[in-house]
């Protein structure tokens, strides 16, 4: 608790500016008006991106489109698994003490 809590609160003292450089989501989204020289949208720089990262390049896309060109960074999160259950048997099974042979059996 206390180390998220100085990894999310950390200043710099000087400039009072927060020391996290990573987005949570829903803390920065893309600029749903933007649209570069083409008329594309972020949508298209998000989709185009893997096939071309050029596209990126564009200072003005890079500050409208911070998630679809990779620019804002996420936080890591963790993933929250369900419980992993392991069954040896589909049924009820006994196991009894080894006898002087040092065999147990199952049943």
């Amino acid at each position: 608790s206390q180390i998220l809590t100085l990894a999310e609160a950390s200043e710099d003292p000087k400039t009072g500016h927060k020391l996290r450089h990573c987005f949570k989501p829903g803390e920065i989204q893309d600029d749903g008006s933007f649209r570069d020289e083409q008329s594309h949208d972020c949508t298209w720089f998000a989709e185009t991106l893997p096939i071309a990262p050029q596209v990126c390049l564009s200072d003005a896309v890079r500050a409208n489109c911070l998630i679809a060109c990779k620019v804002a960074r996420p936080c890591f999160t963790p993933l929250q698994l369900a419980p992993e259950v392991d069954m040896v048997w589909n049924r009820i099974m006994r196991l009894s003490t080894p006898d002087s042979s040092g065999a147990a059996i199952c049943w």
